[in-house]
């Protein structure tokens, strides 16, 4: 698998590729296999597969700029994450509101990690993926320091996170705490809103994508179509305890 290195994606565009490959790597390295102890069939099949599938990956162009040639009102930069049980991550958009009356949404940039080999519950997972989405807008704050950005947004389809994040940080056990606090010092908790799974293009990644797939993807390159409508049209829930929240979130209180 060393020719997955060699692929050179510094902002991780092509990672609903990509990471089938990590999957991959990580699925051969619970296996504990020798260097030269045969694969099983199937890991041998998913690991041709991907490999085909690279030729293709040269033919996906992305424009370099990140706005149109066009009286620009204001900017802000939008942030989705998502996790499974085989990877969490998070990718950012730039949305651009123009004087004309229009919008443009421009993928940024994508991080995302495998998840770790110990097992752990699918919220904390989650959170570890919405830690990932703030280190990854901080990051791209300062990169774009030429466009002025009116404001940044964060969206999870995790309940018990968006549940967290509202909370009293220092009432949550130290795993959660930890990262609350995080976010709750840098970013105010009404910036993080839910949006569902099914419209979420981070869930893109974790299911994977072809090559030839990842360049027809819409939702990918573009973000969910409610980008490009006004704000009072986005969609809105109110986080409160209820259903939606899981028992671990609810019990993760001291109190």
């Amino acid at each position: 698998m060393g020719r997955v290195a060699e692929v050179f994606d510094p902002l991780g565009l092509a990672s609903p590729f990509i990471v089938l490959a990590k999957i991959l790597i990580q699925d051969l390295w619970t296996m504990c296999l020798g260097w030269h102890e045969p694969n099983t069939h199937k890991i041998s099949i998913r690991a041709k597969e991907w490999f085909l599938e690279l030729e293709d990956l040269k033919e996906i162009k992305v424009p370099r700029s990140l706005r149109d040639r066009k009286v620009e009102k204001s900017s802000s930069v939008h942030n989705f994450v998502d996790a499974s049980n085989d990877a969490y991550g998070a990718v950012s958009y730039l949305r651009c509101e123009y004087d004309q009356g229009c919008y443009g949404v421009s993928i940024i940039a994508w991080k995302t990690k495998a998840a770790p080999l110990k097992a752990m519950s699918t919220p904390r997972l989650e959170l570890m993926a919405a830690i990932l989405g703030l280190n990854l807008t901080l990051a791209i704050i300062a990169a774009l320091n030429g466009i002025p950005i009116a404001d940044e947004h964060f969206w999870s389809d995790s309940m018990d996170v968006l549940y967290w994040i509202r909370g009293r940080g220092r009432q949550l056990r130290p795993f959660v705490a930890n990262r609350i606090g995080e976010i709750q010092g840098r970013y105010s908790p009404e910036q993080w809103q839910y949006i569902e799974s099914k419209g979420n293009p981070a869930d893109v990644c974790f299911r994977g994508l072809s090559a030839r797939s990842l360049m027809e993807s819409h939702r990918w390159w573009y973000g969910p179509q409610f980008l490009l409508k006004a704000e009072n049209d986005w969609p809105r829930t109110k986080i409160v305890e209820g259903s939606e929240v899981t028992t671990e979130a609810r019990t993760t209180f001291f109190s």
